[in-house]
């Protein structure tokens, strides 16, 4: 009997603990594979690059495919297109000759562990791969900078296709270089978008040391029916050294797989570089023919790389046959071949409503429209064209550009009210020729204009012309309920105004569209001998106050911080 008391007293206990203690769900184990990644190789990040690395414990691969750019161009030295380890074992670590040899066979590749060692984007993480992976097999691979996105294709092809081996492809790279951490942030925008979407077409203008790398790890993941990926880390050199950097290197570690924290959806966010007045005659053609077509562009083509559009004025006409330039004119042509150039230079978009692009009437004109197109630069707006004839319309976004040098047409505010009923969801841009010259603040006439076109549809006002820069107005319209900024005016870009400190100062403007949200970052630039460059930090700081204190009251502490944020 006290025997049965005491089992029925402690099965007594057992049910009231089980109802007043907390339910412990046991959650279902979720497979997790992992294909592919982004990480890392500069140690100023070594937190991110160990996590990294971790991460990979949760699948370890057999085989790791160790991609890094060829950062002293020793493919191109020694005429490969990759270079490879030789030896059976690199620091400690078992190298996966048999996949090594198939890789060499059907690539121009040299095997070298010397060259592989030397490569800090391979040296640097053979410490973290022995301590995280000790069982791991790698493949050191360094990439030519000229390797085609055929030959990625191809070689990521090849190695998804090698049976009997757990494989994971590593894509030892670092983003956005050599700038300011504010441009470097715009620049990675698109990089990790492209990256994340998978935009095939777009690596090959992306900001990073090697695209052809982001590329292989990215398609493998694809091929390999990769459904979800998980951010390890991100960072720029300037957060973790704790202080203020001219140069900085940016970091985005990633990893590709399956029953990754997050699912695959597109990504959105648009990134743009706006510049002022582009002249490319008179003394700027005399330093072309002297240092090369590409002179202008030498110091500031890292800035524009690595957005998706890249607008400016192009004050004259492209010709087949350039007029040679007659001192003290004011009418301009350039050679066809300048065309090219600001293709490579990533331009794609121009603005040819100016009071310059009819200087060799409408042939000149013509032929302007012509040679861009054979260039993939759109031309938007014209001399004297108020209508919505020569827009360009990206998905959701639309570029329009209206002189009003000449006269003022009320066409435009139709066209724009009309584009905005047929558009009730784009994104309106318009480039704006006007206002009066040397004028550090512009005129009542500029805001008359502008503001009404803001209140038929337009969102924002790049406006050129003045030669200088002015102020930069955040203005309300009630009409709306919404606000837009206006830039009067960036000033000179190219141009040989070489009499005053203001004709040779520039405000470059870039923008991080993400949905509503608008992420404008201010690039002052300076223009000794026609060649456009970023600012030292001194120079930009005083550039800066001077712009927010002829500037909207409300925008001068973010004008001064370099950064506008507006959403709507």
């Amino acid at each position: 009997m006290k025997k049965f008391i005491k089992i029925v007293l402690t099965v007594a206990i057992v049910f009231t603990l089980l109802q007043i203690l907390p339910k412990v769900v046991i959650a279902p184990k979720i497979d997790v594979k992992i294909f592919s990644g982004v990480v890392p190789h500069h140690l100023l990040a070594e937190k991110i690059i160990n996590s990294f690395f971790a991460s990979l414990t949760m699948d370890p691969p057999e085989t790791l495919f160790l991609l890094s750019p060829d950062h002293f161009h020793e493919c191109e030295i020694n005429n490969v297109e990759l270079i490879l380890g030789s030896a059976s074992q690199i620091k400690n670590i078992n190298v996966d000759t048999e996949m090594a040899d198939i890789v060499s066979s059907k690539f121009q590749a040299l095997k070298k562990d010397s060259l592989i060692c030397f490569d800090h984007g391979i040296d640097d993480l053979l410490t973290f791969i022995e301590n995280n992976l000790p069982d791991t097999e790698i493949v050191p691979v360094l990439i030519s900078q000229n390797f085609s996105f055929d030959k990625a294709k191809a070689f990521t092809e090849l190695i998804s296709r090698i049976p009997d081996k757990k494989s994971c492809v590593v894509a030892s790279v670092d983003f956005s270089h050599y700038l300011p951490q504010n441009i470097a942030r715009l620049h990675d925008e698109k990089s990790k978008r492209v990256l994340l979407n998978f935009e095939s077409d777009n690596f090959k203008n992306i900001e990073v040391d090697s695209p052809q790398a982001l590329f292989i790890a990215r398609y493998f993941a694809y091929l390999k029916n990769a459904d979800s990926y998980s951010i390890v880390g991100t960072g720029n050199s300037q957060d973790l050294a704790k202080s203020e950097l001219a140069e900085t290197t940016s970091y985005f570690s990633v990893i590709f797989g399956s029953g990754l924290e997050e699912s695959f959806r597109p990504l959105t966010q648009k990134t743009f570089i706006f510049t002022g007045d582009i002249m490319l005659d008179r003394n700027v053609n005399i330093l072309m023919e002297k240092f090369g077509y590409n002179y202008p562009f030498e110091k500031i083509k890292r800035v524009l790389q690595g957005v998706d559009f890249v607008l400016g004025n192009l004050e004259g006409p492209i010709v087949y046959n350039k007029t040679p330039y007659q001192y003290n004119s004011l009418s301009f042509s350039f050679n066809k071949e300048v065309a090219n150039t600001l293709s490579k230079t990533h331009f794609n978009i121009l603005s040819l409503a100016n009071n310059h692009t009819d200087n060799k009437g409408i042939k000149g004109l013509s032929e302007t429209r012509e040679i861009l197109s054979k260039n993939q630069i759109k031309a938007i707006g014209g001399p004297v064209d108020f209508s919505d004839k020569f827009i360009y319309k990206n998905e959701d976004i639309i570029f329009t550009a209206f002189n009003f040098t000449y006269f003022m047409d009320n066409e435009v505010f139709t066209t724009i009210k009309n584009l905005r009923e047929n558009n009730k969801d784009a994104f309106i841009i318009t480039f704006l020729h006007w206002g009066n010259e040397y004028q550090e603040k512009s005129s009542q006439t500029q805001r008359d204009i502008v503001y009404k076109l803001i209140d038929n549809g337009i969102d924002l006002i790049i406006g050129s012309h003045p030669h200088v820069v002015q102020e930069i107005e955040l203005y309300h319209s009630e009409v709306r309920n919404k606000d837009a900024l206006i830039f009067y005016s960036l000033g000179n870009f190219i141009l040989d105004q070489y009499f005053s400190k203001e004709t040779q100062e520039s405000l470059v403007v870039g923008l991080t569209k993400d949905k509503g949200n608008l992420e404008f970052v201010l690039m002052p630039v300076k223009l000794p001998e026609s060649q456009p460059q970023l600012m030292t930090q001194e120079e930009k700081r005083a550039f800066l106050v001077n712009l927010a204190k002829k500037s909207s009251e409300s925008l001068q502490s973010q004008i001064e911080s370099g950064v506008i944020l507006l959403k709507n």
